[in-house]
């Protein structure tokens, strides 16, 4: 699964991660971060604590270890980790996950979008378009 156009654009993160192993694609608030991740490469991250987490596996494999207790989360589960409380992630190529963060600063926002991939064509649905498409018809005076 591709991410929309929209979430390409957004902006990138200032990670400790090299770009040849995760893109990022960021939205932030006063409320905290959310952050979509695709790892192009298997990756590790060894136990840390920091404020709440919560996050959802779009795609690919997440083992995550929470306080001592190991899981491996597949598309669709997620994970809830409070402040404070030690974590290690082993993430696999071709994962993107979706992390919300209750620090709005986590990370710093790149200035750029980090693009992905190339831009699609717009789609042709009908919707959002001037013009074109079918008019709704209006009832006939009997």
């Amino acid at each position: 699964m591709d991410y929309p156009d929209f979430i390409v654009a957004a902006p990138g993160l200032d990670v400790p991660i090299p770009e040849s192993v995760v893109r990022t694609h960021a939205f932030r608030s006063d409320a905290g971060l959310v952050v979509m991740f695709d790892f192009l490469q298997d990756f590790a991250l060894p136990p840390h604590s920091q404020k709440g987490q919560w996050g959802t596996v779009i795609s690919g494999t997440v083992k995550i270890t929470i306080d001592g207790a190991s899981r491996v989360c597949r598309p669709g589960d997620s994970y809830d980790i409070p402040a404070g409380v030690v974590r290690a992630v082993r993430l696999t190529a071709a994962t993107k996950a979706i992390d919300v963060f209750e620090e709005p600063d986590r990370y710093p926002l790149t200035r750029q979008p980090v693009r992905g991939r190339p831009r699609r064509a717009a789609r042709r649905s009908g919707y959002g378009r001037s013009g074109g498409g079918r008019r709704a018809q209006r009832p006939r005076a009997r």
